[in-house]
């Protein structure tokens, strides 16, 4: 009798202990800038049994914002989304962590709508230090009927419109005049109102110059750098770049809505340590370059 008892309790501990999984969302989309109710769902999960977060995450990083939550049941969560009219449109992963069932995940299972885009740029280069006239041209688009801002971006170098003429709803003629600093590097054309949200078309102008600095049009990706430890238990985090360098690093960390919250420049060496304790719990992003060779990863600093 004692024997058949135990084969039972080890078959019910295990079959929980592996069963865990995300379901659903529902709904399953949502246009840029709604607010809605979100239900996840889970079998052989225990959701009112431990703290839970809730998160939904881009494949470029950015997150959703999660308001508040509520838990309904055992198998099912109630999350307030507030969509923002900047943040990146198309699919994206849900995930609950607690700390009966560690993260769960349901990988793109909610979607970002937007109708809005930018279609073109015209012309599509110029020198440093040229003054033009671009005209930038949109689908669906309202750039008549809100006040807008246009910027050509690339990482944290920008370029901001001295002035524009929204021409129609879907025509904006935007004047620049190209600094001589300008890194020399394809940009993304930004353009932000209160009715579109932010809009961008990725490397649509590219900024030309004379000499060397050509070569960071070719940046490329950075395999070997390591961001540790994950979590974060503490404060110091150290990056590894695996090898020395081309040249001067830049390093970021970058909080989840995408603010700049520490800045390193001219950092040589494989290794670079920093200290995050006053940072707040959270996710963060640490973005370094060196002109040659780009990396982003994720930091999740626990407390």
């Amino acid at each position: 009798m004692m024997r058949s008892f135990i084969v039972i309790a080890t078959t019910l501990v295990t079959g929980s202990a592996w069963s865990q999984t995300l379901t659903a969302v529902n709904p399953s989309s949502a246009n840029r800038g709604e607010q809605l109710t979100v239900t996840i769902s889970g079998s052989g999960t225990l959701f009112t049994q431990a703290t839970t977060t809730v998160y939904f995450e881009h494949p470029l990083g950015a997150y959703l914002p999660v308001v508040g939550y509520t838990v309904v049941s055992n198998t099912s969560i109630e999350a307030e989304l507030d969509t923002p009219l900047y943040g990146p449109c198309g699919t994206y992963s849900t995930y609950v962590y607690n700390g009966i069932h560690g993260l769960l995940s349901l990988p793109s299972s909610f979607e970002v709508i937007c109708n809005q885009n930018l279609i073109s740029v015209s012309p599509t280069s110029a020198e440093r230090g040229e003054q033009l006239t671009v005209t930038i041209t949109g689908s669906e688009t309202y750039f008549t009927q809100a006040s807008n801002t246009v910027i050509f971006q690339q990482g944290t170098s920008t370029i901001q419109a001295i002035s524009y003429n929204a021409v129609s709803n879907t025509v904006i003629e935007a004047e620049f005049d190209i600094p001589e600093s300008a890194d020399c590097r394809m940009y993304s054309t930004n353009v932000f109102n209160d009715l579109d949200g932010l809009l961008t078309l990725a490397s649509s102008f590219e900024v030309t110059c004379q000499g060397d600095g050509i070569k960071d049009l070719y940046a490329t990706a950075w395999p070997d750098v390591m961001v540790y430890p994950v979590p974060l238990q503490g404060g110091e985090v150290t990056v590894s770049f695996g090898s020395q360098p081309g040249r001067e690093v830049r390093l970021e960390v970058l909080s989840a809505d995408g603010r700049i919250v520490r800045e390193f420049e001219s950092i040589r060496g494989t290794v670079f340590r920093f200290d995050l304790s006053n940072a707040p719990v959270g996710i963060y992003l640490v973005r370094v370059s060196d002109g040659l060779q780009t990396a982003t990863r994720k930091l999740i600093k626990s407390y």
